[in-house]
């Protein structure tokens, strides 16, 4: 199937966090988000085409244009505020925020703009170091929408920036009134509270942070789109009773997790209504996401019973067959769809590549190819023109012409280095050709993107750098268990574990609960101490640990060091599907086989932090860093 990603622009200002957008592209957002898909409304208005230059000039960091681009916008809106601004078209909103959105009035439409592109502004003016005026922006637009987030943390950021700390934590603390989930909150107030050398809060907030940052990326929190969701909450909360108020707070539930509020909205909405279809397709996706794929077929098919002209029901109808290993009827929707829906080639593009998947498991390779040489012809973004070769690559082998699947899988990578499979499958062909050398090349580097695209381990120079860095910060704040957490993992990776050891341990120290950070520091600590052969030591600083209070669960793997549960081995692996989690698992899974001279065990656990570790935590350089001693 196609894949899905959700991808952040975050400003890192100092300490401080500067949010500016999140957005989804794998599906339908409300044009308000600021990202649109290719299979989303067919018209765009002009004022958010304007707002989406302006993010990514600011995420190319082209602040200057970026400024002089939101201040033309603002000066014509403040003239003009005709422009129309689309919800979105609901029929292809494959997470239904169209139906909320299609409850609110343009000028209230506007106003959620309008906090927006206020924001946006201030933003730049911050980053040209025009600070008085960044402060009069973000309040604009705070003006405008009152629940715009990023705003709001903005301004939080903003205040500590011109030394204001109480009112910058007044920020934060609504920020958090409003969604205990915003993460930037905690990390930009524990910031101050440092700085004010209240450690305790600092390190509730750091904790906080951590836990919640988890949980949003394994459930896929949005938090740009919560703060035009609440905008719009407050207001659709008090129209009167209908299907469409009742589908809408369904969505707007959904969004912030509140799951059984979404499904007894929806419910309620079908109970008024049972006619009204945009409530059976809002139900069917959040069934879907919720993988409750039977009950989704059920409510897609209400849906298209009540109006066949929906296309992102049968995409959705689909998905859940698949799920339910109902190919043929997978194919029959992509089919109907294919007949009815003419004008939007990205929709095409992803109905193509999933039938052509369905046909390849049900081993009709040439009709599979068929779809892939359609689908190819509309000219897909390079990653899915990379992920369709790729398919049609396997194909291809499966058919027996290994030279014109060889020819597909370096054509998918010529198109995204990244993809994987493409190195798996040709590896594997390479190997049964005898051509062992470039074989295990591709093997080595199947799980991860193409080496020239993966991060390498930083030099020996730069990882002391990193240590002179919380050298000094720790010369400052002695007891931030943050830098001592992450300074032990530095001199970890740098091969020093005594060192490492000794920044752990403290950290351990100075918890007096047991929580995500000192688990986590207690079980590199033990690993450190072992690698610096000072086992006994290491098995008493495990059973000092044990008579900790918990401030909540244990991780699986906390549980495997603490208390010696092998469950850990079986579900470190998967982790619920959070990949910073999983690299943090497997790293200390891999580091412990290390510690006790299991090499074989260590270079599989390991190995899987490499090829699909999260390149952006500490752990994975740690983890690389021993994989390259194996």
């Amino acid at each position: 199937m196609l894949s899905s990603k959700r991808t952040a622009i975050q400003l890192a200002l100092n300490k401080l966090t500067l949010i500016t957008v999140t957005t989804s592209l794998a599906a339908t957002m409300s044009l308000l988000q600021g990202q649109t898909p290719a299979w989303a409304a067919k018209k765009e208005a002009a004022s958010v085409e304007v707002a989406v230059v302006a993010r990514n000039l600011i995420g190319a960091k082209r602040f200057q244009e970026a400024l002089q681009l939101t201040g033309a916008k603002i000066k014509a809106l403040e003239n003009d505020r005709s422009s129309p601004i689309s919800p979105g078209n609901w029929r292809l909103d494959g997470v239904g925020h169209a139906l909320a959105f299609q409850m609110l009035t343009q000028p209230q439409l506007m106003e959620i703009y309008l906090g927006d592109i206020y924001n946006l502004h201030g933003l730049c003016l911050y980053q040209l170091k025009r600070i008085p005026e960044s402060l009069k922006y973000v309040q604009l637009a705070l003006d405008h929408n009152p629940y715009q987030a990023q705003a709001l943390q903005n301004k939080g950021v903003i205040l500590a920036k011109m030394g204001k700390h109480d009112e910058a934590i007044k920020c934060f603390d609504q920020l958090l009134r409003q969604n205990e989930r915003f993460v930037g909150a905690y990390l930009n107030r524990a910031e101050i509270y440092k700085i004010k050398k209240l450690y305790s809060l600092e390190q509730k907030d750091l904790d906080n942070y951590h836990k919640f940052k988890i949980l949003n990326q394994k459930q896929e929190l949005n938090e740009t789109i919560l703060s035009r969701f609440e905008y719009a909450y407050h207001i659709i909360k008090s129209k009167p009773r209908s299907p469409e108020q009742l589908t809408a707070l369904g969505i707007i539930h959904w969004e912030n997790l509140r799951l059984k509020e979404s499904e007894e909205s929806f419910k309620q909405a079908i109970q008024l209504n049972p006619k009204y279809a945009p409530a059976h397709l809002g139900y069917s996706i959040f069934l879907e996401w919720m993988k409750r794929h039977k009950d989704a077929i059920r409510e897609s098919s209400l849906a298209l019973s009540l109006d066949k002209n929906i296309p992102i029901a049968y995409i959705t109808r689909a998905r859940a067959r698949i799920a339910e290993n109902q190919l043929p009827g997978a194919i029959d929707d992509y089919n109907t769809l294919l007949n009815t829906e003419k004008s939007d080639t990205g929709l095409t593009i992803r109905a193509l590549g999933n039938r052509a998947a369905c046909y390849a498991k049900l081993a009709r390779y040439k009709d599979a190819i068929e779809d892939v040489n359609r689908a190819l012809s509309l000219r897909p973004a390079a990653a899915t023109k990379a992920e369709l070769l790729a398919n049609r690559g396997l194909c291809y082998e499966k058919l027996g012409d290994k030279q014109q699947a060889l020819k597909d899988y370096d054509s998918a990578l010529a198109a995204n280095p990244g993809e994987r499979r493409a190195y798996e499958n040709r590896g594997k062909i390479m190997l049964s050709m005898g051509q062992y050398e470039q074989a295990m090349a591709d093997l080595n580097t199947s799980g991860s993107a193409a080496a020239e695209a993966s991060p390498s381990l930083p030099t020996g120079k730069e990882l002391s750098s990193m240590v002179a860095h919380y050298d000094k910060l720790l010369k400052l704040f002695p007891n931030s268990t943050e830098s001592l957490y992450n300074r032990g993992l530095l001199q970890l990776t740098l091969g020093k574990p005594a060192l490492a050891a000794q920044d752990l341990q403290k950290v351990v120290s100075l918890s007096k609960q047991a929580n995500n950070t000192s688990d986590y520091a207690v079980c590199f600590a033990n690993i450190a101490l072992r690698l610096d052969g000072q086992k006994e030591k290491a098995k008493e600083l495990i059973n000092q640990y044990r008579l900790l209070k918990r401030q909540d669960l244990a991780s699986p793997v906390v549980d495997y060091f603490i208390k010696g549960k092998t469950s850990v081995l079986t579900t470190a692996t998967s982790n619920s599907g959070n990949r910073a989690g999983q690299t943090r698992s497997l790293t200390l899974l891999g580091l412990d086989a290390y510690a006790s001279g299991d090499k074989v065990q260590a270079r599989e656990y390991l190995s899987k932090v490499r090829h699909e570790g999260d390149t952006s935590t500490d752990e994975f350089t740690l983890a690389l860093s021993y994989w390259n001693k194996l």
